[in-house]
């Protein structure tokens, strides 16, 4: 509630938004969570959608060659890469693989960071296959970010999507490696794990996130 009236107080507070969002997905409440995860992303003017506004119902938005553009225009704020890892996070648990892809992709090229490594050449072999060159991309990316868990993150949420759970869950790992204390990961790794039949590791890493957080209802 606190959250809630931090927004409609301030509608443009992207750290609220990100906050809310995040709060909501905890919850299991992805829905609500990716209408608060929208809105904080609608707060960069890197990022809106041509001719919307940042109070506007948030719908599809435009196409990743002109989120590309516009986050060279402006590097995203803090707040906003998360609350666009976070909406890959939420659209990948709702089962829509299309816009879990599309905000991985935005996340990436909105990167200030990762700049020097996102636009980085795709190896010819994977085709067409938007999934297979964010692969690659985010495989670069890993390769020039060694210690970014947040990398490992992403590389686990987009083998989910390919259903390639060992990938996932040897992403995830390597993110643990580097935050071996975020339970949040460590539900991922659980839910990746028992996915793939690992239902041993499975049990094991819910275990260890509800030790961390015993109050985690996801």
């Amino acid at each position: 509630l606190a959250l809630e009236a931090v927004v409609q107080a301030d509608a443009s507070n992207a750290r609220a938004w990100v906050m809310l969002g995040a709060t909501q997905a905890e919850c299991d409440a992805d829905g609500l969570a990716i209408a608060a995860l929208r809105r904080c992303v609608e707060t960069s003017i890197s990022l809106r959608t041509p001719g919307a506004s940042s109070s506007a119902t948030a719908g599809p938005m435009g196409d990743s060659a002109s989120h590309a553009a516009a986050a060279k225009r402006l590097p995203a704020t803090e707040h906003v890469l998360q609350g666009l890892l976070l909406l890959a996070v939420s659209y990948t648990n709702e089962l829509d693989s299309s816009r879990a892809l599309d905000f991985l992709r935005r996340w990436v090229d909105a990167h200030p960071q990762f700049s020097n490594v996102a636009s980085v050449s795709v190896d010819i072999s994977v085709g067409p296959d938007p999934h297979e060159a964010l692969v690659s991309r985010l495989m670069a990316v890993a390769r020039a970010h060694p210690r970014d868990a947040d990398v490992q993150l992403a590389l686990g949420v987009l083998h989910n999507l390919s259903r390639s759970y060992d990938l996932a869950a040897a992403a995830f790992r390597e993110a643990l490696r580097l935050r071996p204390n975020d339970y949040q990961l460590w539900n991922k790794l659980g839910a990746t794990c028992a996915n793939g039949g690992e239902a041993r590791e499975a049990l094991a890493a819910y275990r260890r996130a509800v030790e961390l957080k015993p109050q985690y209802v996801r």
